[in-house]
């Protein structure tokens, strides 16, 4: 059980990898979340498919305003001006075309706030790629239309996980532990921060990786080998939606 860290492990990110899998992705959800907006969707507590799709939308216009206007602090963006009697769909795809065009068009050394590193537009575009890929799983899942996320940008959102929320949100004892991460698919390898080997193996797909770290799959989903204690702690971090 032996390797480099996750920092080291984390592949150089491809931004037209990730801005194909936003748009299509994104596009998809709009097409799914129509058909019912009232629906319930568990994976995200009390949620419906409308707070999923509002809850993008107000993503998309934060980020595209931060990284447009380089942004050096979360309370430099504008509140929204949405009127509540505007149709939820229209708002998302609006959202969602502006951001796209803007992530594009961004210069790539540009440096803006951002809640972790890099401090750039391809933060950005990976958080915003992977974030709308598992609500699309979501809202699928909700809708009974079971979705098969992109090997590659799953495998990306294992990385970016390890390497950026959970060193965010799951140091130190708490966790007590590493953990490393191998996806079935593309043999990659991404483990935990800390010194020595690691203390529990966690292997599967890349998509159920992924979903298993985000709460959506439950951890008998994958493949533990190890002190399964240590993956648990890791994964009773701080939730996040």
């Amino acid at each position: 059980m032996t390797g480099p860290g996750a920092e080291a492990m984390v592949p150089g990110v491809d931004t037209s990898l990730l801005l194909v899998g936003l748009a299509r992705d994104g596009a998809a959800i709009g097409h799914l979340a129509a058909s019912d907006l009232d629906r319930p969707v568990p994976t995200c507590g009390d949620w419906t498919v409308r707070d999923v799709v509002d809850h993008l939308a107000e993503s998309y216009r934060f980020w595209r305003d931060v990284v447009e206007h380089r942004r050096t602090a979360p309370d430099q963006v504008p509140d929204s001006a949405r009127r509540p009697d505007e149709d939820a769909i229209v708002v998302y795809q609006h959202e969602l075309a502006a951001c796209e065009r803007t992530l594009a068009q961004a210069d790539p050394d540009a440096v803006h706030w951002t809640w972790a590193g890099p401090r750039n537009p391809s933060f950005v575009t990976r958080r915003l790629a992977h974030e709308t890929a598992v609500h699309l799983w979501d809202i699928g899942e909700a809708l009974g239309e079971p979705i098969e996320l992109d090997v590659d940008l799953a495998d990306d959102g294992v990385a970016e996980f390890v390497a950026v929320i959970g060193a965010e949100s799951r140091r130190g004892p708490a966790v007590n532990g590493r953990v490393e991460f191998l996806v079935a698919e593309t043999g990659k390898v991404y483990r935990t921060q800390g010194m020595g080997d690691a203390d529990v193996v966690v292997s599967g797909p890349a998509a159920d990786l992924l979903l298993v770290l985000w709460g959506r799959l439950p951890v008998d989903t994958v493949e533990v080998e190890g002190n399964a204690a240590v993956l648990h702690r890791y994964l009773d971090g701080e939730g996040l939606r």
